[in-house]
């Protein structure tokens, strides 16, 4: 099932069809165009989930680029390729029906702030390790220094 949203034209009684597209189907909704909203809420309920397991936290190679769509030029956007995505992580890109691919970026984002703070936790406690050790080797100079009356 599809959908068109129209705008109507300065004249009043005509109505001009827009070019945002609606899709409809069993697994969701695909909009044609940008969604604006004031939230966006995910559902998370334990009671939907199967199979569920702790995240292995590894690095998740990601180009980055800045781009613009053919739809929207003019508009500098920020994100990945879903073609060059799907090389190496296929879990975060979905390809429709009709072969377009799509960036399911709120699971990359959540996979990508894991990683960080896995990196910032070992850096925390790599940190404090060397201060430890730095610590316990000034702890020695000053008791050589002390012993030789320097």
């Amino acid at each position: 099932n599809q959908m068109w949203f129209g705008t109507a034209s300065s004249g009043g009684a005509t109505s001009t069809l827009g070019t945002s597209w609606l899709t409809m189907n069993g697994s969701g909704a695909t909009f044609a165009s940008s969604v604006t909203a004031t939230n966006f809420i995910l559902t998370s309920d334990k009671r939907l989930k199967t199979n569920i397991k702790e995240a292995g936290i590894s690095p998740i190679s990601v180009t980055w680029n800045t781009y613009e769509m053919k739809s929207e030029r003019g508009q500098l956007r920020y994100g990945t390729v879903a073609d060059d995505l799907e090389k190496r992580h296929p879990e975060f890109v979905r390809t429709d029906d009709k072969g377009m691919k799509s960036v399911a970026y709120i699971d990359l984002l959540i996979a990508k702030i894991a990683e960080l703070e896995a990196r910032i936790i070992k850096g925390e406690k790599d940190s404090s390790v060397l201060i430890k050790l730095l610590t316990t080797k000034i702890d020695l100079l000053e008791a050589r220094l002390e012993k030789a009356g320097i």
